[in-house]
C-alpha cells in the first residue's frame, strides 16, 4: 500500500519526487531536495489518506519557501489561508481531486477531528471559522455575522498568489486583534462592578491576556499557581496548567505585523486541532523503515578479463607438467561433433520465431501508384491504387550469460556448461552479440571492497567477481580456447578424478547471484554501447538462489563513523533514479524474495531487456520453489513438473523462469549406440533411450527462443 501512495503522490505532482514513509508526527516536503515524507498513516482510511497525499502534493507544487513573514503574521493564519489556495489550485488542476477532497474530509468529520461536538460554532473566532468552512462547511452550518466576515470568507476562495494569501491573513489578524482589543475594552470597563456568577453551563470563564502583574500577585496568594513566564508565551501551555480545554472564542498563540506585536490570543486553534488529530493516526507501533541504496560498483575491481584467468590457468599448468589433458580433450572434440545438431536447430527455431515476428509486424500502404487491373472498378471502389507491404527492421539482439560458480553446482556444472557451450556457439552463429561472465567469491579474497566509498545504509558489495569467461569480441581462435578452458574447467570441478586440477582462484565458491544482479545495472550499458545492441538479455543459469546479503550501518556505541554490517530484513530498497521504494525485505531463508527485488530493480532501469532465469533443480530442491504456493496451484505445477520433467514460471519477478530436472541434463547415458549386429527392436530401443529427456530439454529451449526472438 505504502508504494502505492507513493506513487499516487508522483503522479499528482507529475515529477519524480522521492517518496519516503516514515514515522513522523506530520507530512514534511524538502524544497531543495524534492524529498516528499510521509507519515505511516496506518490507521486512516483510504479516503483520508488519499485527500492528505493531495493536499501535502499541493504545498509541495504551489507553496514557496518563504519565511519573510515569520513575526509578522501569525503563521496558523497563513497556513488556514494557504490550505484553501493550494486545495482550490488542485482541484482546478486535477477533475477528479474534488470527490477525493469531499470524501476525505467526509470521513474526518464523521470522526470528528476538529472536536466540534457539543461546541458553540459562534464562539470560535473568524480565521477558524474560515478553515471549518472550507474543510467540513459541507456538513455543517458554519455562521458569520456581518459583512466584513463574509467578505473575508469568500475572499480567501479568490486568493492565487502567496503574497495574496499573506496580505489576507495578516487583515484578518488585524480584524481579529481588533476585536479582542474591544472585547477587553468592555471587560474592563466592567472591573469594580459586582458580577453575577455564571449559571451551570452558561460557558467557561475568560481570563485576559493584559492582566497586570500585581492581579498574577493576588491570584497566587488565593492559593491559584501564576503562569510562569515560558507558559505566558505559549498560550496552549498556560491553558493546560489551568486544567482546562484551549477555549475556541481565545485560541493561544501570537503574531507581530508592522513591528506590532499581537496578543497571545492570536492563532487559529482549528488548525492545531486537526493536526493533532492526525498525528493520532500514525502508527507509532511499527518498527521504523530504513531505506537501503545499491552502491555504483568499481567493475575494475570486479570483472575478471579473459585474458586475466587465461593466463591464470595456464601459468598455473604450466607449473604442473605432470597434468594430462588428452582425454578431457578428446571428450571436447567428440561434444563438438555432436553439438552441432542442437545448435542447428536452435538457429533453425530462432530464424523462424524472427520471421514470425517480423510478418506479424507488416503493414500493407498504399504507393499512390495506380493498379491498371483495377482501374475498371473505379466507379464503385476507391481502392485502386497499388500496395506494398512494408516490414519494419528487426532489431539488434544481444545476450548476457550469468553462470553460478557455486559449490551446489558441482554435480550439473559440466552438464550446464555444454548447455551454455551450445548456446555460446548458437549466438555466434548468428552473430548475435553475447559476454559470458561466471559470479565467484573465490577469485580475490585479499581485495574485499567492491565499493571506492561505502556510505550508511548502502547494500554491501564486497569479496565478489564476474569472471568474463568468453566474449564475442574474441576473436574465432581465442574464443575456441576459452571453450575449450571452459570446458576442462566445468570437468574438473564436477569429476574429481580428472587428471590435472584448476588454481585456488577458479575453485567453486558462493552464490552471489544477487550481486551478480546488481552489477548487471552497470555492465549491461556498456555491454549496449559496445555492441549497438537494441534488444538485450540477461540469463542467469543457477541451481538456487543467492546468498544473503547485507547493508552499512553505523556502529552505535563508541566510533560513531565507523562502518559495520547489518541485517537487511525490514529494510526497502529505494531506488531515485527509476523514482521507486520496493516492497520491505523479509526474513527470507532462501533469498529469493531478495532475489525478486533486485531482479525488479534491474528491469526498471531496463524495461526492454529480458531477464531470463534457468535453474537446475532435483524432485526435493524444486519443492522450494512451490512452498509458497496454494494447495490448488502446487499441485497443479507438481503435475507439469512430473510430466514434462520441467517447469516454465510465467509469473515469477524474472520474464520468464525455467526450471529444468537435473537428471535431464545429464546425457551421458543418452547417446545413442547400437552393436553392429542389433536387431530392429534393440535398434528401436537404443533410438528411444537416446531421446530420453531431449523432449524436456527442447521444450525448455523453445520458451527460450521464443523469448529472444
Amino acid at each position: 500500500m505504502l508504494e502505492v501512495k507513493g506513487t499516487l503522490a508522483k503522479l499528482l505532482a507529475q515529477e519524480d519526487l522521492i517518496v519516503e514513509h516514515r514515522q513522523v508526527e506530520t507530512a514534511q516536503f524538502d524544497v531543495e531536495k524534492r524529498i516528499l515524507t510521509l507519515p505511516m498513516w496506518e490507521k486512516a482510511e483510504a479516503s483520508v489518506i488519499d485527500m492528505l497525499i493531495a493536499h501535502e502534493v499541493g504545498h509541495a507544487l504551489y507553496t514557496p519557501n518563504e519565511w519573510d513573514f515569520v513575526g509578522q503574521i501569525p503563521l496558523s493564519y497563513v497556513n488556514v489561508i494557504e490550505d484553501v489556495r493550494v486545495e482550490k489550485l488542485m482541484k482546478r488542476r486535477y477533475a477528479g481531486l474534488p470527490k477525493t477532497f469531499y470524501n476525505g474530509y467526509k470521513d474526518i468529520n464523521k470522526k470528528d477531528f476538529f472536536q466540534l461536538q457539543f461546541r458553540d460554532l459562534e464562539a470560535f473566532a473568524l480565521i477558524d471559522r474560515i478553515n471549518l468552512f472550507y474543510k467540513v462547511g459541507s456538513f455543517w452550518d458554519i455562521p458569520f455575522t456581518g459583512a466584513q466576515e463574509i467578505a473575508f470568507r469568500d475572499e480567501a476562495a479568490t486568493v492565487e498568489t502567496f503574497e495574496e494569501v499573506k496580505d489576507l491573513a495578516a487583515r484578518i489578524a488585524k480584524y481579529q486583534q481588533e476585536q479582542v482589543s474591544d472585547s477587553t475594552s468592555q471587560t474592563e470597563a466592567t472591573e469594580g462592578t459586582p458580577i453575577e456568577l455564571p449559571q451551570q453551563g452558561s460557558g467557561d470563564k475568560i481570563q485576559s491576556s493584559q492582566q497586570e502583574p500585581t492581579e498574577s500577585k493576588e491570584s497566587n496568594e488565593q492559593g491559584t499557581e501564576a503562569p510562569t513566564k515560558a507558559e505566558q508565551e505559549d498560550g496552549q501551555k498556560s491553558e493546560e496548567s489551568q486544567e482546562s480545554a484551549p477555549s475556541p472564542a481565545a485560541p493561544a498563540g501570537k503574531g507581530a505585523t508592522s513591528g506590532k506585536t499581537y496578543g497571545d490570543d492570536l492563532e487559529a486553534v482549528t488548525d492545531s486541532i486537526l493536526e493533532e488529530s492526525i498525528q493520532n493516526l500514525v502508527d507509532t507501533e511499527s518498527a521504523p523503515i530504513t531505506y537501503v541504496t545499491l552502491p555504483e560498483i568499481n567493475l575494475e575491481k570486479t570483472i575478471v578479463t579473459p585474458d586475466t584467468w587465461v593466463k591464470c590457468l595456464e601459468d598455473y599448468w604450466t607449473e604442473h607438467e605432470h597434468f594430462e589433458f588428452a582425454e578431457i580433450d578428446a571428450e571436447w572434440r567428440k561434444y563438438k561433433t555432436q553439438s552441432t545438431k542442437e545448435v542447428n536447430y536452435l538457429v533453425k527455431e530462432f530464424e523462424m520465431k524472427k520471421s514470425a515476428s517480423a510478418y506479424a509486424r507488416t503493414t500493407v500502404s498504399k504507393t499512390g501508384v495506380l493498379n491498371t487491373s483495377k482501374l475498371f472498378q473505379y466507379k464503385y471502389n476507391d481502392d485502386i491504387f497499388k500496395k506494398i507491404a512494408v516490414t519494419p527492421d528487426g532489431k539488434n539482439h544481444g545476450l548476457i550469460f550469468n553462470l553460478d560458480w557455486s559449490g551446489s553446482m558441482s554435480n550439473v556444472l559440466f552438464n550446464t556448461m555444454k548447455q551454455l557451450l551450445n548456446l555460446v556457439q548458437f549466438c555466434k552463429k548468428t552473430g548475435i552479440p553475447f559476454e559470458v561472465y561466471a559470479f565467484t567469491n573465490e577469485w580475490d579474497r585479499k581485495e574485499a571492497q567492491r565499493v571506492d566509498n561505502p556510505i550508511e545504509n548502502e547494500v554491501i558489495i564486497e569479496g565478489f567477481n564476474m569472471i568474463n569467461f568468453a566474449s564475442s569480441q574474441l576473436k574465432t581462435k581465442q574464443l575456441d580456447k576459452v571453450m575449450k578452458y571452459m570446458f576442462r574447467l566445468a570437468y574438473s570441478m564436477t569429476y574429481r578424478h580428472s587428471r590435472y586440477n584448476v588454481p585456488y582462484s577458479l575453485y567453486l565458491s558462493g552464490t552471489p547471484l544477487n550481486e551478480a544482479i546488481i552489477s548487471m545495472r552497470q555492465i549491461l550499458p556498456q555491454f549496449i554501447k559496445k555492441n549497438n545492441v537494441e534488444k538485450s538479455h540477461i540469463i542467469n543459469l543457477t541451481d538456487g538462489e543467492g546468498s544473503y546479503i547485507m547493508r552499512n550501518k553505523k556502529w552505535g556505541h563508541y566510533d560513531y563513523d565507523k562502518l559495520v554490517s547489518g541485517n537487511i530484513a525490514d529494510c526497502q530498497l529505494r531506488d531515485r533514479k527509476v523514482g521507486r521504494i520496493y516492497p520491505m525485505f523479509g526474513y527470507d531463508y532462501y533469498g529469493s524474495s531478495h532475489t525478486d527485488i533486485f531482479v525488479q530493480n534491474l528491469k526498471d532501469h531496463f524495461p526492454s531487456t529480458n531477464v531470463i532465469s534457468i535453474r537446475l533443480c532435483s524432485g526435493h530442491e524444486f519443492n522450494r520453489v512451490t512452498w509458497d504456493m496454494d494447495f490448488d496451484t502446487k499441485e497443479k505445477v507438481k503435475a507439469e513438473w512430473r510430466k514434462h520433467k520441467s517447469y516454465i514460471n510465467f509469473n515469477s519477478a524474472y520474464t520468464r523462469s525455467l526450471y529444468i530436472q537435473t537428471t535431464v541434463m545429464d546425457d551421458s547415458d543418452n547417446a545413442f549406440e547400437v552393436k553392429e549386429d542389433a536387431r530392429k527392436q534393440d535398434i528401436s530401443r537404443a533410438f528411444k533411450k537416446s531421446q530420453k529427456g531431449k523432449t524436456s530439454s527442447k521444450r525448455i529451449l523453445n520458451e527460450f527462443i521464443s523469448v529472444i526472438a
